[in-house]
């Protein structure tokens, strides 16, 4: 009486393991890197917001320190002030501030940009200046 031994089953069945665990390892995979894109978009966000809030705290505190006094200050991204509506945005970020009398060096009352780098606020006369260093 001769015994066989299924040498070939053995095989079929961890590949199928493998696989299994290969789909699982893909399926978790592909959650991280969804959830790492979530992530870094609402870190850029959150950069923005920093910057933004930092422009109009800036010209309110310079409001209220009174005429004669300055601010410098960096910021990592480019902006557009709308002194009308008091307003600063860009793209789908924005925030807002209280003294509507701001403008560029150019003193002009028309929206306008500021640049990432280094920005000074100075108030004089009623009006805030606000320009790229």
């Amino acid at each position: 009486m001769v015994i066989r031994y299924k040498r070939g089953q053995a095989a079929i069945e961890s590949l199928i393991v493998f696989g299994i665990v290969f789909f699982i390892f893909i399926a978790i995979f592909m959650l991280y890197t969804d959830k790492n894109h979530d992530i870094r978009l609402t870190e850029i966000e959150l950069e923005l917001l920093d910057d933004c809030t930092k422009i109009a705290n800036n010209i309110d505190n310079l409001y209220f320190i009174g005429s004669g006094s300055s601010i410098e200050f960096m910021i990592y991204n480019n902006f557009t002030i709308e002194p009308g509506s008091k307003r600063i945005f860009q793209e789908n970020t924005f925030c807002r501030f209280s003294y509507s009398r701001v403008s560029n060096d150019n003193v002009s009352f028309g929206n306008f940009d500021l640049d990432q780098g280094r920005v000074r606020l100075i108030y004089d006369s009623g009006m805030i200046k606000a320009s790229n260093i």
